[in-house]
């Protein structure tokens, strides 16, 4: 029987990630899709077909998103680009400096795409989260970060998470889903110093936040009040992020990397995991509205 302790966990792929990061779930076509950062790729995987297929990109890829219209648009080292779905990639937006890069991003409700950009250094404070619009305009929104990560909304909009890997904090923010503005900032859960950070993180239907751990072995269940429960133990030294996926939407696809982690030593390594029974559900993944 499945349980937080002794997950059910099959791998839904073959491909390794040196860093997979971002799975969205698509119902309609039963896809789940997710990028390499390390790898400069993204992979899709119909789910139960075991087969993937890679699409390699000219530039570094921190997340992907479904337009309504169809295609992706990917967060990237310079900026924000058009990618087909046959993996034509246009840039239309490159204007982060030569030092930065995109890495985690997710929709919101009406749309709009929120990604939080880093110094390829990790420079403490110069992470920024960016939003961008449905008609492709783009506005800083808050600065200050080290390493942006993880981003997600509670189920009436009120509120928005945001992970800050290397200043191990998970913040939250009241939010107005309608204009896109955030107020009121506060550090929801503040994590122990070391080299265990959060990473990626998605929403239960009934609010609870599953944050992704790196270097932690887990992923954390988080209470919309910032109380921990038990959290569910993963055999990948590094998850990195994850989405709901399945009929029910009560599947957690898991992402993780393989950066420093022998992969002799851990059959999961790298790869992208679907576990079941854990009891939860959350909804599909957003599209954006551009």
């Amino acid at each position: 029987m499945s349980s937080r302790k002794n997950p059910d966990l099959t791998r839904i792929s073959d491909t390794r990630s040196g860093c997979g990061e971002g799975p969205i779930w698509n119902a309609k076509t039963r896809a789940v899709t997710w990028v390499d950062i390390a790898g400069n790729c993204w992979h899709q995987t119909i789910l139960g077909s075991n087969k993937t297929t890679t699409h390699a990109a000219p530039s570094t890829l921190g997340a992907l998103v479904e337009r309504k219209s169809g295609g992706y648009v990917a967060a990237t080292k310079e900026g924000f680009a058009d990618i087909s779905s046959d993996g034509t990639f246009t840039p239309f937006a490159e204007f982060l400096g030569k030092e930065e890069r995109f890495n985690d991003a997710k929709a919101d409700a009406s749309g709009r795409w929120w990604a939080g950009s880093l110094t390829t250094d990790f420079v403490p404070g110069r992470g920024r989260i960016w939003a961008l619009e449905a008609d492709r305009t783009y506005r800083e929104v808050e600065v200050g970060f080290n390493l942006p990560n993880g981003i997600g909304w509670s189920p009436d909009n009120k509120f928005m998470y945001f992970a800050d890997s290397t200043d191990h904090v998970l913040w939250r923010f009241d939010f107005d889903l309608a204009t896109g503005t955030l107020r009121n900032k506060k550090d929801l859960v503040r994590f122990d110093k070391g080299e265990v950070v959060p990473d990626g993180l998605t929403m239960t239907d009934d609010g609870k936040i599953l944050l992704a751990m790196w270097n932690g072995f887990r992923i954390e269940v988080i209470n919309p009040d910032g109380s921990r429960e038990e959290p569910i133990q993963v055999p990948v030294k590094r998850p990195t992020s994850c989405c709901f996926v399945g009929d029910k939407r009560d599947i957690l696809i898991l992402t993780s990397a393989t950066s420093d982690v022998n992969p002799e030593a851990e059959e999961f390594t790298g790869q992208t995991m679907a576990i079941s029974g854990l009891g939860f559900t959350g909804a599909e993944s957003e599209k954006f509205g551009g």
